[in-house]
C-alpha cells in the first residue's frame, strides 16, 4: 500500500507472508538430520521523500515474527559438519534508512544504513540471544563519478556490526565490528 501525500512525500506499508521448505542436511554424516520448513510474516512501513530530481531519502521501520527458522550449525568443532537445524520463534525488529543524491550529470553519492535486532525467542537456553549470521548493524557510504566518455571512479566505505555465528553468542566465534574501504575505476 502507498499513499502519495505531496508530489515529494510517499508513505508505503507492505506485509508479506514467506515459507522456506524443509528437507535434509547435506553436509553431514548423519543421514537422519531433517529440518521443518519455516515460515515468516514480515511488516515494513516508511516515506520515500524526493523534493527534486537531485536526491532521495527512504526512512523504514521493519518486524517479523519467524517459526521454524532455519540456521547453520556447526555440529563439532573438530569436523566440518554442519546441519540446518530450526529455532521455534526468532523474532526481528529494524530500520533502514537510504539517501541518494546526484548534483550533477557526472557525480553519485549514496548512504545506506541498516539496524537489525533478531533474536531468538523460543529456543530452549537460547532464549534472548542474536540470531548467527546477522550484524547489528550494516553502513555504506559512497561516491561515484563518471566521465562522458564512460571511465569512472568509486571510493566506497562499508561497515558491519558485531555478529555472532552461533546459537550460544560465543565471543570465541563473534565477529566484532569491522570498516572496510574500497576504491575502483574503470
Amino acid at each position: 500500500i502507498s499513499l502519495d501525500t505531496s508530489e515529494s512525500t510517499t508513505l508505503f506499508a507492505k506485509s508479506s507472508v514467506g515459507y522456506k521448505p524443509g528437507g535434509y542436511s547435506a553436509y553431514t554424516n548423519s543421514a537422519n538430520l531433517s529440518y521443518e520448513e519455516e515460515k515468516a510474516w514480515t511488516t515494513e512501513i516508511g516515506v520515500t521523500l524526493e523534493p527534486n530530481t537531485t536526491w532521495r531519502m527512504v526512512l523504514a521501520a521493519f518486524w517479523s515474527d519467524i517459526e521454524d527458522y532455519q540456521f547453520e550449525k556447526s555440529l563439532s568443532a573438530f569436523t566440518t559438519d554442519y546441519a540446518i537445524i530450526n529455532a521455534e520463534e526468532v523474532g526481528g525488529k529494524g530500520f533502514e534508512a537510504e539517501l541518494i543524491a546526484q548534483p550533477n550529470e557526472n557525480l553519485i553519492i549514496s548512504a545506506a544504513l541498516g539496524i537489525n535486532d533478531m533474536t531468538f525467542e523460543k529456543h530452549g537456553i537460547f532464549n534472548g540471544n542474536k540470531v548467527p549470521f546477522a550484524p547489528r548493524h550494516t553502513l555504506n557510504i559512497s561516491a561515484q563519478y563518471s566521465l562522458p566518455s564512460g571511465y569512472y571512479g568509486r571510493v566506497e566505505f562499508r561497515s558491519v556490526g558485531e555478529t555472532f555465528y552461533d546459537e550460544e553468542n560465543n565471543t570465541a566465534l563473534q565477529q566484532e565490528k569491522y570498516s572496510v574501504v574500497n576504491a575502483s575505476i574503470g
